[in-house]
């Protein structure tokens, strides 16, 4: 199996060593610059990911409307547990429909009312986990998006119409004039894809060595 931080880890050191922490050092050929990746693993991941939700922008709504989506679903349903008076909503047909909503729920507390406050407030911190972690997609959306738009020249709006391997053959054609990986002179597909699929040929070994045991039928 390939060493988990790869082989760009060493040579990145020495990188540093000579050059620090400037962002103004590139390495640049054709006229395009980017600064060596310090892991390529997690580099290839992106890049792959952002393929595959198709663009910046695309990955940007996705990730907003699922954090609307989460706090309707969260306040809604406490609304609807612990606010809505459920015994005057059935007897609406009978009687007046007004006072229908609780304003004194937190003056004595059943258990079910309980578990429904913990789930509200576990539920609120996993979406606040959720918003803070928008802002590291944010960010590494945008880097990707610089990446494909300036050095792969490929747009949002191209990424649909495009097979993963033509991206792919760019970004390895991209290494022999723009060093991403400064230990090696070239890229190629299947280190590219291993580097994608490290943590799945981990589990794969595993379970084909035994660490794991899977029972089948």
């Amino acid at each position: 199996l390939p060493t988990p931080h790869g082989p760009c880890v060493p040579a990145m050191a020495e990188y540093v060593r000579h050059h620090g922490e400037d962002e103004e050092a590139f390495y640049s050929g054709g006229g395009k610059q980017w600064k060596p990746v310090r892991n390529l693993d997690s580099f290839c991941t992106k890049f792959y990911q952002y393929y595959v939700e198709k663009g910046f922008w695309c990955i940007i709504i996705s990730r907003i409307t699922y954090l609307i989506n989460l706090a309707f679903t969260i306040f809604f349903s406490t609304f609807l547990l612990l606010f809505l008076d459920w015994h005057a909503v059935v007897e609406c047909h009978k009687t007046s429909c007004s006072n229908l909503v609780r304003t004194d729920v937190f003056k004595s507390l059943s258990f079910g009312e309980v578990l429904v406050v913990f789930y509200f407030v576990i539920f609120s911190i996993f979406w606040l986990w959720s918003a803070i972690a928008f802002f590291t997609v944010f960010r590494n959306s945008w880097e990707m998006w610089v990446f494909y738009s300036e050095m792969l020249e490929i747009q949002d709006d191209e990424i649909p119409m495009l097979e993963w391997h033509e991206v792919l053959e760019r970004l390895v054609k991209l290494q022999k004039t723009v060093r991403i990986c400064i230990v090696k002179e070239q890229l190629d597909p299947l280190d590219i894809t291993n580097r994608i699929m490290r943590k799945d040929n981990y589990m794969i070994s595993m379970v084909n060595t035994g660490v794991f045991k899977v029972d089948t039928w």
